[in-house]
């Protein structure tokens, strides 16, 4: 039997956590819901961005979202902790995609500013440029 959920209608994009216990809704009006899908109900509303959220994306593990913003911002939720872990402003115009590289520590954003950017720990970055 399928189910539906109701919500805001204004989303842009969702994801699935790797176990598929949780999903990640953005929304226009800046906020991300965590919906619990074993329960079928939302049971976090994030509220990181001034602007449209345009996409949030579970890392490999399932642990942290990545969210892009047309505020110019990609953040970084710890979903255990339910806090915000990082914002990250190096993009000059609507950062548009974030996404996770599916190995590796890292971050993909694209922007509105015609710029790719690549985020790391600073562990990895080190490793890369030894």
């Amino acid at each position: 039997n399928f189910k539906q959920i109701q919500g805001n209608i204004f989303k842009n994009t969702f994801s699935f956590d790797n176990q598929v216990n949780l999903a990640a809704l953005s929304h226009t009006d800046g906020l991300v819901t965590l919906w619990d899908l074993k329960k079928l109900r939302a049971i976090d509303k994030i509220d990181m961005h001034q602007l449209d959220c345009r996409c949030a994306e579970f890392d490999p593990m399932g642990r942290y979202l990545v969210t892009a913003s047309f505020d110019s911002t990609v953040c970084i939720y710890d979903t255990e902790l339910k806090e915000q872990k990082m914002k990250i402003e190096n993009h000059t115009d609507r950062v548009v995609l974030a996404k996770w590289h599916p190995i590796y520590p890292i971050i993909l954003s694209t922007s509105a500013d015609t710029t790719a950017r690549l985020f790391g720990t600073v562990d990895f970055v080190n490793e890369c440029l030894s």
